[in-house]
């Protein structure tokens, strides 16, 4: 259920199936808790839940411009 679940929020699970989080292997469970706290981290990083993204705008480039850049590309700014 937990792959399954990471895969439904847009994991990318690569080599990773059930038997290997049961055994615990630590570097296979540790890459899928990354993905998943770094999904629920930057869902967020939008114009909707941040307005004052508006200050990351470059030139006259419209607010729908956040929209469209990845939530990393948006944070290097």
């Amino acid at each position: 259920m937990a792959i399954n679940a990471a895969k439904a929020i847009g994991c990318h699970l690569v080599n990773i199936d059930a038997s290997n989080l049961m055994e615990g292997k630590q570097h296979l469970v540790l890459g899928v808790a990354w993905q998943i706290i770094r999904k629920s981290l930057l869902v967020k990083v939008t114009p909707k839940h941040c307005p004052e993204l508006f200050r990351l705008l470059e030139g006259d480039e419209p607010l729908e411009t956040l929209d469209r850049i990845s939530p990393e590309k948006v944070l290097l700014r």
